[in-house]
């Protein structure tokens, strides 16, 4: 019988080497209003979240004007 506790997609190719491994994994849940949170957010909020140039021009693959790296 095989039991699998671990995220198999960061096992893709490594199987021969993790065959017989013991692995584990961070759990996670949802954080109750933030997708709503993050959806509402624009450039001008950037200031109160340093990450936030990254994340916007990541999510739309534009480049903000005057951001700050």
């Amino acid at each position: 019988m095989t039991r699998s506790y671990s995220a198999k997609i960061l096992l893709v190719g490594y199987e021969d080497i993790a065959l017989g491994a013991i692995t584990t994994t961070f759990k996670s849940s949802t954080i109750s209003g933030y997708d709503s949170h993050i959806t509402t957010l624009t450039p001008e909020d950037r200031t109160s979240y340093p990450w936030f140039n990254e994340y916007w021009q990541d999510k739309f693959k534009c480049d903000l004007p005057g951001k700050i790296d």
